[in-house]
């Protein structure tokens, strides 16, 4: 039996229990089958490639049950293996149930079924159809962009090409299939030696390898290993900062948590539609939204979980918060517009060029351990990597130290890039510009 006969298998009897079981009032059954060609190299040499062929089968119940004369809902998720006997699938059901039952929250639904009719844009056509060519060149691509600069070789690379054929259905007739992919990039790169010698980290996850940008995402990256061999460290007090590269993804997640409907619901946020949630006060307004269908998002996808069709849709305008993120569940309970899941995050870009956001006694910063605003409070920090610092017409290389402040305050003047960039589920501004900023450093 091939691996596609044993998908349809599973499916077939893990749909059949599901339709069987009169306890269940609602269920979701989603099932993949996932082809993975992974390269290894050690220098510029291949140490390794391997390919993985794996299957999945994950299965969901609702139960509705009365309490007091209160209509409850619980929901229990488990997966299924190819392995699996009709008896086996038929109890892990009445399991499901079972526990489903014992973990009953305020009634909810699935959502009913809705197309429009589009494909969403998640799939690169090499990965799907010739994966082992793809991964050859990706390799190439890799060892001659390194070869091309200066003072700096490959330590180690990682590169996975994975195409997922992914089919979803439920009890209330969605019946959706596409094909997807995604890449898991990893580059060390050495500079230096020695007592001096640096690395420089790249970790990419896209779902199309021409939003790797390897030519140019490999030299920016080859040029921090090279700043690193003599960096400084930054000089304490206030600063002007111009945040860059990988301080752009979870930039915006404070505001991205305290607009989600689970958070709201649960008192973990007290902000309420039309209140101006990033006060502004000189530069940029804001502006917020999430696209299903960006092309190559790493979230790029039709459904969620819920079975909601995903569209795009602005949840913060120029700071105003404008419309609740909320699933199917959550949207009942609030009496709100469902939205489906957060997907790609889109940024609304600014009108000044980089160029222009410069001035004198500027840090451009780009890398971090790590930077991510906690969720709930807005505070932020973040040890130095990379940056530099621009003063009296010159680019000084810095690491170490830190950065850190509150969202709320460093928010109040702002200024985005009119140069965009994309990667993961970021699509926005290049280079985010901030005012009064706590860095500890020399």
């Amino acid at each position: 039996m091939t691996m596609t006969e044993k998908r349809n298998e599973i499916e077939k009897l893990v749909r059949k229990a599901l339709e069987d079981n009169s306890e269940v009032t609602a269920w979701t059954l989603n099932t993949s089958e996932t082809h993975r060609d992974e390269l290894y190299l050690i220098g510029s040499e291949t140490e390794q490639t391997r390919y993985v062929h794996e299957l999945a089968c994950v299965a969901s119940v609702l139960v509705d049950k009365t309490v007091d004369g209160t209509p409850m809902t619980g929901r229990v998720e488990r997966t299924f293996t190819p392995e699996m006997s009709e008896k086996e699938v038929v109890n892990q059901i009445a399991e499901m149930v079972f526990a489903a039952s014992l973990a009953l929250n305020p009634h909810f639904t699935l959502d009913e079924p809705r197309d429009n009719e589009r494909t969403y844009p998640n799939q690169d056509h090499d990965i799907v159809y010739d994966r082992t060519a793809a991964l050859q060149k990706l390799r190439d691509e890799t060892v001659n962009a390194v070869a091309k600069e200066d003072g700096v070789r490959i330590a180690s690379a990682e590169g996975f090409l994975t195409h997922n054929h992914i089919r979803e259905t439920n009890s209330l007739g969605l019946t959706h299939e596409a094909d997807t992919t995604r890449i898991t990039y990893e580059l060390v790169l050495l500079a230096g030696s020695g007592e001096s010698e640096v690395e420089s980290h790249l970790i990419r996850h896209e779902r199309m390898l021409d939003k790797l940008e390897l030519q140019e995402t490999i030299g920016r990256y080859a040029q921090y290993a090279r700043d690193n061999v003599n960096a400084e460290l930054p000089k304490s007090g206030k600063a002007t900062i111009i945040f860059t590269e990988e301080a752009l993804e979870h930039f915006f997640d404070y505001y991205q948590t305290k607009t989600m409907a689970p958070v709201l619901y649960n008192k973990m946020s007290d902000w309420e539609v039309g209140q101006e949630v990033i006060e502004t006060e000189e530069g940029d307004k804001i502006t917020l939204s999430y696209d299903p269908e960006l092309t190559g998002g790493l979230s790029t996808c039709k459904y969620d979980g819920g079975g909601t069709l995903l569209e795009k849709f602005t949840f913060i305008k120029d700071g105003v918060f404008v419309k609740v993120v909320a699933d199917k569940r959550h949207a009942g309970y609030m009496d709100v517009p469902t939205t489906g899941f957060a997907t790609n995050m889109v940024i609304e870009p600014g009108t000044r060029s980089y160029e222009e956001l410069l001035e004198d006694d500027t840090y451009i910063l780009s890398r971090f351990s790590s930077f991510t605003p906690n969720r709930f409070t807005g505070g932020f920090s973040g040890e130095i990597r990379n940056g530099l610092h621009y003063k009296d017409g010159k680019f000084t290389p810095v690491k170490g130290g830190s950065v850190s402040g509150k969202m709320q305050k460093t928010m109040r003047k702002v200024h985005l890039s009119k140069e965009t960039c994309q990667f993961g589920r970021y699509f926005g501004p290049r280079y985010i510009k901030v005012y009064e900023v706590n860095i500890t450093g020399e």
